[in-house]
């Protein structure tokens, strides 16, 4: 289960407090599903994705901003065509720094395989239109293959690792969309790995 560290109450308090203007804002969203205590990304990605009946799912965070679309149809017309592209990166230019480059299975610029000799380039957590039945078949849980670690990219980068073996890979997006990640509410531990490397935001977004 997850961990038992418990966040602080004021934390919590904020977090729910968000959660009940979002929720005012935006009552036709569907299902909003919360824990008690801090669980980490693993955890809800699995709760969440658990509940999910359509063959594809758009995963998203709630500190980031796209600037341009359409961008589902599209990504869900390349992952249609390329049964091995597990998601359709939707930078315009690199993400974080990570290279995209050119290999003849793909008529598409793809983010390069094992970056660094680190296992990047399998899968990510970045927003983006994804399959069930990738996840599915990696058990419908993540946590069963890495844990339910609760800061870090640590389970992120061993995920990736594991769907780079098994023949994935992810895609640039075939069109030009700008989108930021503004995680400047988050404490650096929050943030984990995107504490150092993330795109600025002006005060547009």
């Amino acid at each position: 289960m997850c961990s038992q560290r418990k966040s602080s109450s004021w934390r919590m308090a904020r977090y729910r407090k968000t959660q009940r203007k979002l929720q005012r804002r935006f009552p036709s969203l569907g299902n909003w599903l919360s824990h008690l205590r801090r669980c980490g990304q693993i955890y809800s990605i699995d709760k969440a994705y658990n509940q999910v009946t359509t063959p594809f799912i758009f995963h998203a965070e709630d500190d980031w901003s796209f600037h341009r679309a359409p961008f589902i149809q599209p990504s869900f017309e390349l992952l249609e065509a390329h049964p091995k592209i597990w998601t359709v990166s939707l930078y315009s230019m690199s993400c974080f720094g990570h290279p995209l480059v050119k290999v003849p299975e793909y008529p598409f610029q793809i983010q390069e395989p094992d970056w660094r000799k680190e296992g990047w380039g399998g899968m990510n957590f970045n927003p983006g239109l994804r399959r069930m039945k990738d996840y599915q078949e990696f058990g419908g849980s993540y946590g069963a293959r890495v844990g339910y670690v609760t800061t870090g990219c640590t389970a992120e980068q061993t995920l990736s690792h594991l769907h780079l073996q098994a023949g994935f890979a992810s895609a640039r997006s075939l069109h030009w969309i700008r989108t930021n990640h503004c995680p400047a509410h988050r404490t650096r531990s929050e943030q984990g790995c995107n504490a150092v490397s993330h795109h600025r935001c002006t005060a547009a977004d």
